[in-house]
């Protein structure tokens, strides 16, 4: 299988002035408390409502800071917000309230959540996690760079 075909081939930079293709795009994610219910985390519901509370945060940490960083789709398509995007709660009677969370705010939901996991007695482990790609994805790379150096690969390269 060529690399292109799985989007790891070499394709050539090229300067041209690019557009949009859309002129508004919605996301729309959902942290369901529902769904956190159903999660277990030991032998007591102070465990179990600690770590959900640290997960919803966690959650909520993330989408403000995606917002707030910008959306990289792939290369050159980028999506950038226009401001802050809004957050609904959306209560189990299907009633919804429009709030707003600035990033310290998450950030603050966040530290205090995770301060309360480790007084339930949460052993959170802050080493980093090493993400190792499968061999198989490695080779495809590897074979991608070794033709793109030796000028053989091509984005019109067919199989």
């Amino acid at each position: 299988i060529l690399p292109s075909k799985i989007i790891h081939g070499n394709i050539r930079p090229s300067v041209e002035a690019l557009g949009i293709t859309c002129a508004y795009a919605q996301q729309i994610a959902v942290i369901t408390l529902a769904g956190l219910r159903r999660l277990r985390f030991g032998n007591s519901a102070e465990r179990d409502v600690t770590a959900r509370a640290l997960i919803a945060a966690l959650g909520l940490v993330a989408l403000v800071e995606q917002d707030a960083q910008g959306y990289a789709l792939r290369s050159r398509c980028d999506l950038v917000c226009e401001g802050d995007g809004p957050l609904e709660k959306v209560a189990f009677d299907g009633s919804i309230k429009t709030m707003t969370l600035s990033r310290e705010e998450a950030v603050d939901l966040y530290k205090e959540a995770y301060a309360k996991a480790l007084d339930a007695g949460f052993t959170l482990d802050e080493k980093p996690v090493r993400l190792v790609p499968q061999d198989k994805l490695q080779a495809i790379v590897k074979d991608s760079m070794k033709r793109a150096l030796s000028g053989v690969g091509d984005a019109d390269e067919t199989e």
